[in-house]
């Protein structure tokens, strides 16, 4: 019995070395990956507060406080690249703002300075403890949606983003709508200075043969006017009257 014993010992003692050897190349390909991922995020001045460890799980860990979201995000991004494979966790912080209003003002001056916007384009921000929403429609002639929140992502103060804007189908009858449209409102005196203005006060939306009117005029007039305009295109199929008059 006891040289099956000692050949057990022998397997046995084969099959932990092989563990143990197993264990120590898990351990050095873990650190190996954070060593990539430090190294990644080594370069850049807004990533200097980051701390990379690995933890119990073999898991890069990210740590620290940056001052934007865009910062947290685009850590995230490179570290998961670089990271070999191996789950990447963020414990990462964003610098607080204490005055949402402020950082509200940030937002709108994101989304106002935004060049892509135009007249058939609608876009809102809204925030609460940091947390922002953007909603409305876009037109699908570029990225509009990804711009933008990477845009209100740079501004300090913002925790969160959730993106709810609406991409617009990409039709040519409604393309058609669009241009019939802004002819017909912006050769009325009534509008004709805002012709060519990125960031007018009002907007108007097609979807599908709908149009959507939104935001400001200055009175009872304007607002009767637009909506005749609007109902006497060719293929638009209703036109709902949102705006608001300032006086």
């Amino acid at each position: 019995m006891r040289p099956r014993t000692s050949a057990l010992l022998v397997v046995l003692a084969c099959v932990a070395g092989l563990a143990g050897a197993a264990v120590r190349a898990a351990g050095q390909s873990a650190q190996a990956a954070r060593d990539e991922v430090a190294d990644e995020l080594a370069g850049a001045r807004d990533f200097r507060p980051i701390t990379v460890t690995v933890d119990d799980e073999g898991r890069i860990v990210l740590g620290g406080e940056v001052q934007l979201l865009w910062t947290k995000q685009e850590a995230i991004r490179r570290a998961t690249e670089a990271a070999s494979g191996r789950e990447v966790v963020s414990e990462l912080t964003v610098t607080a703002n204490d005055d949402d209003t402020v950082t509200l003002g940030g937002v709108e001056r994101a989304i106002r300075n935004y060049e892509y916007l135009t007249v058939f384009d609608y876009v809102s921000g809204s925030i609460r403890n940091g947390v922002v929403t953007l909603t409305g429609q876009v037109t699908s002639v570029r990225d509009k949606s990804g711009d933008l929140a990477e845009r209100v992502s740079r501004v300090r103060g913002v925790q969160e983003l959730h993106n709810e804007l609406e991409i617009l189908p990409l039709f040519r009858a409604d393309d058609e709508i669009r241009e019939r449209l802004a002819r017909a409102i912006f050769s009325r005196p009534n509008f004709e200075r805002f012709a060519g203005m990125s960031n007018p006060p009002f907007r108007l939306i097609v979807r599908n043969g709908i149009v959507t009117l939104l935001g400001y005029v200055q009175g009872q007039a304007e607002y009767l006017e637009m909506q005749q305009l609007a109902s006497q295109i060719p293929g638009i199929l209703r036109v709902e009257n949102r705006l608001q008059t300032l006086k």
